[in-house]
């Protein structure tokens, strides 16, 4: 039988992992559980394959041309938002083999050292910063070789951005104006992935291969794992329900044109990879979740876990741009530069970044034609807590989504705060000598009350919905630190919905980790040798 599965008729009854999702976490975890030859695996994605040409291209022309309906989840938005003035923020969220990584920006950045280790604070052994390095070095091939941070030769290629825009130069080298000074001298790359995150503006990493093309995990996982006998992808495919024996997860059920629901049994694990939208919305279907509302929504409750769906987390970013004298080429990243920084003191990591993008974004309202540059604002730390809820019992119906964005006042001083040192960035002589005109917010932003008009009108989701099943132990804990669904057996998540809370910038390198480190977890549970790092060892009960 060919491991992919283009006829469902193919699959067989039964194999001892059966893993949800083939997005961004999910492929790594099919791909390395199958490294045991002894070990049959099953992945099932909702979407087809990363067959467009288009996916593996890194030009920004490629990004926008494949956020198009046939790979998206389409219809997925909030509820209208109080705090975006009731406006309703579509969320894209990736529908094709390897999620995120197949269509996202491509940004590579870690995260604040102190975010992981206050997730091994709240309770989870094993997921602070010293516990989770060992896997971003497993996972890289980074450009500058090995070295205390970082891996060479694992599946993903991660740069620097190699071609910068004039614009994103001037921005990166304003940045010692202000006092924000590079260590290892202004003309040294700064690693936000290092030893430390904060205080520089300089260049982003990315996941692009040593040929530039996409690093997806559909490109760097899946495909090179195709020839194994024992693993399966099942594409095109939806699941609908875990299949549950009291508390046990035995298997799932599944539809493949939208009609005929069939099942496929799992001998060891189900493991849940759909990301931090579907999977709370799988477990609630399956009797997992909060009694009261999986009641009032005709299922049975088989365990109550009043947390999933709760505690639901994203990041907001606010887009200004200017217009400029200098020639800009078309950027090889949506966001070629990054800074962050503190808004206040006290803070346990920075709570503000700056995306530096050396083009217009589309998604400005009108979008200016000339040359130009967008500095977006990003409110990497929000307070504001969301949900997700079931719209119906039906499986095809989309969960409802409350962000609750800007829902509390902090969250708006952040990105007033923003805007202030924005305002800095640009008086420098670097880059105040290259802009012609400061084209947004314009007039709209004449005082306070028109700025916090125009955040609540033109502010937009960066694309992370995370935290939904989140890992811990507390009454809103959905996981264990071994990612095992509290009350089940058999049924664990390896995915962005269980971070305890949102790392503070893009999520897409947290994601590669907690799927290398997912998948070990697991392979522990199989045969303690069989895991590359030495991992916390929860003897307790389950």
């Amino acid at each position: 039988m060919s491991p992919f599965i283009s006829d469902v008729a193919d699959f067989a009854e039964s194999y001892d992992y059966v893993v949800v999702g083939g997005g961004t976490c999910g492929c790594i975890v099919a791909n390395r559980l199958s490294e045991n030859p002894n070990i049959s695996v099953l992945l099932i994605e909702a979407g087809g394959p990363d067959d467009d040409p288009k996916l593996s291209q890194i030009n920004l022309n490629a990004l926008f041309s494949v956020w198009k309906p046939e790979m998206m989840w389409a219809g997925l938005a909030t509820e209208p938002e109080a705090g975006l003035n009731m406006r309703s923020m579509d969320i894209i969220q990736a529908k094709l083999m390897g999620g995120g990584s197949s269509n996202n920006g491509r940004i590579y950045l870690r995260g604040h050292r102190s975010d992981y280790d206050h997730w091994g604070y709240l309770g989870n052994e094993g997921w602070d910063y010293e516990g989770c390095l060992p896997y971003w070095k497993k996972l890289e091939d980074w450009e500058g070789g090995e070295n205390e941070y970082h891996g060479a030769g694992g599946p993903v290629h991660v740069i620097t951005t190699p071609d910068a825009t004039n614009a994103s130069q001037a921005f990166v080298a304003a940045g010692p104006e202000l006092g924000f000074v590079n260590p290892n001298g202004n003309g040294a790359a700064w690693d936000f992935n290092g030893y430390r995150q904060e205080g520089v503006a300089s260049y982003t990493h990315s996941t692009t291969t040593k040929d530039n093309k996409r690093a997806s995990t559909a490109a760097m996982y899946i495909k090179p794992a195709l020839a194994r006998d024992n693993l399966s992808v099942l594409t095109k495919s939806q699941v609908t329900k875990i299949l549950m024996q009291d508390t046990n997860a035995t298997g799932v059920e599944f539809t493949s044109d939208g009609k005929t629901l069939r099942q496929v049994m799992a001998k060891k694990e189900v493991v849940l990879c759909a990301g931090a939208l579907s999977t709370p919305k799988l477990l609630m279907l399956s009797g997992i979740g909060p009694a009261e509302h999986l009641q009032s929504s005709g299922i049975k409750p088989v365990v109550d876990l009043p947390g999933v769906g709760q505690n639901l987390q994203d990041h907001l970013f606010t887009m200004t741009g200017c217009y400029v004298n200098v020639e800009q080429h078309e950027p090889s990243i949506i966001c070629e530069a990054s800074f962050f920084t503190r808004t206040r003191s006290g803070l346990h990591s920075p709570d503000l970044q700056y995306f530096f993008s050396g083009f217009f974004s589309p998604d400005f309202p009108n979008p200016p034609t000339r040359a130009g540059f967008t500095m977006s604002t990003v409110l990497s730390k929000p307070q504001s807590r969301g949900e997700i809820s079931l719209r119906s019992s039906n499986p095809f119906d989309l969960p409802v989504i409350k962000m609750n964005y800007l829902s509390t006042e902090y969250d708006m001083q952040q990105q007033l705060y923003g805007y202030e040192l924005r305002q800095e960035f640009l008086h420098t002589s670097s880059l105040s000598s290259i802009i012609t005109e400061d084209v947004t917010p314009g007039p709209e932003a004449k005082d306070k009350q028109s700025l916090r008009n125009y955040i609540r009108n033109t502010t937009l989701t960066d694309w992370h919905p995370s935290c939904s099943c989140r890992m811990g132990y507390d009454n809103l804990a959905v996981v264990d630190p071994q990612l095992r669904v509290h009350g089940t057996n058999r049924l664990s998540i390896v995915d962005a919905s269980i971070m305890p809370e949102i790392t503070n910038c893009n999520i897409n390198a947290a994601c590669l980790m907690i799927g290398e480190k997912g998948s070990d977890l697991i392979k522990l549970r199989e045969s303690p040798q069989a895991a590359t790092t030495t991992l916390f060892i929860d003897n307790s009960s389950h």
